[in-house]
């Protein structure tokens, strides 16, 4: 009998032994990829160092990460509230990497102690995404961002040091400014819509086995021509001219979604401008005005390509998706901003494809 409680005590003894080990293991080791990945999801590539800008619909270079080559406006980003939690492991790495994007650490005289890390048990997650996935400009063969994780509260400073935004909560609304700071509507690229670190990305690619596509146009498009329709697309275009008269209060119109950045930066200068305008005739009804700077002219302005239409086909769980380029390949004005020559053309295609997410590198 003696004998058989020393044994079962020897038992509890090792089995005391093995599990503070292990507890000694898993809160003293260094936090690993492995650990980052079980805590915020095996399908997000972690980043050694967090970053402002999302990134989304950016192209992904394996050895360089997001080029932002593709990123969508932020018009088309949505951001939701994030149930995801980081363990131990997870909030180490990431205090690790917000320490090491600044010399100096954290503003505040905050470092990468508890303080650090109580911050981001206190501070939510986002999740970044496009609107719509077809949004995102997917060609076969290339990988994308498609998903951000951000850690809510922290940005960087003009001074490009970490700071923690005041009063900012994870437990907030998104939409208020203080936590999210997101404009819908806000047509630029800057790729930051909101404050925040993202920690991670999930990219994808087209499945090329599924990619079909059909190609309608191009259609020439005449100044004041009247709408033609563009093959089988479901696409209504027409053409015309657009100026500020001087003295009389007409100006440019307001809805006019500008060919590329640089005519949209710089679009209180402009005072003359040729349009195009959309109709979508599909179950998507809609109209879009796209703006090509006529005076000052802007250089390389004169090409369009967009995503004009995109849906999920809930019966192929396809991504289906209409995409406009327009090309203008002439166009002049006299010294009195009168139209003397334009000739544009407008091919769309409607494309099908399903995709598929890349997996981490281990």
């Amino acid at each position: 009998m003696n004998r058989c409680i020393k044994k079962l005590n020897y038992k509890y003894i090792l089995l005391g032994i093995f599990i503070t080990s292990v507890v000694l293991i898993f809160s003293c080791a260094p936090a690993t990829i492995s650990d980052v990945r079980t805590g915020i999801g095996q399908e997000y590539h972690v980043l050694k160092l967090p970053v402002m800008q999302h990134n989304i619909g950016s192209e992904w270079s394996k050895k360089f990460g997001a080029t932002g080559k593709g990123m969508l406006t932020e018009d088309k980003i949505k951001v939701e509230k994030s149930l995801k939690r980081l363990d131990r492991g997870t909030a180490n790495q990431v205090a690790a990497g917000i320490s090491a994007l600044s010399e100096t650490g954290v503003s505040g005289g905050v470092g990468v102690g508890g303080d650090v890390l109580k911050q981001i048990n206190l501070h939510g997650l986002q999740i970044v995404k496009p609107v719509a996935i077809g949004y995102i400009p997917f060609k076969p063969g290339i990988t994308y961002v498609t998903e951000a994780l951000r850690l809510e509260g922290f940005a960087i400073d003009n001074d490009k040091r970490i700071k923690l935004q005041i009063g900012a909560s994870g437990h907030g609304d998104s939409n208020n400014p203080v936590s999210a700071g997101f404009e819908a509507g806000k047509a630029d690229n800057s790729g930051y819509g909101g404050e925040g670190l993202v920690i991670g990305y999930i990219l994808q690619m087209v499945d090329s086995s599924s990619y079909t596509k059909q190609k309608y146009g191009p259609t020439v498009l005449a100044l004041n021509g009247g709408r033609v329709s563009v093959g089988a697309a479901n696409v209504l275009a027409g053409a015309s001219y657009e100026k500020t008269v001087a003295g009389s209060g007409k100006s440019l119109p307001k809805n006019l979604f500008w060919a590329c950045k640089k005519a949209a930066s710089k679009k209180d200068a402009i005072s003359a401008a040729w349009v195009i305008t959309l109709n979508i005739t599909g179950d998507e009804k809609k109209t879009l005005k796209i703006a090509f700077p006529a005076h000052p002219e802007i250089e390389d302005c004169n090409e369009f390509e967009s995503v004009i239409v995109t849906g999920i086909n809930s019966v192929t769980d396809q991504i289906e998706r209409t995409v406009a380029r327009i090309i203008v390949d002439r166009s002049y004005v006299n010294e009195m901003l009168d139209p003397l020559e334009f000739k544009a053309t407008l091919t769309a295609t409607k494309e099908s494809f399903t995709v598929k997410t890349v997996p981490p590198d281990l």
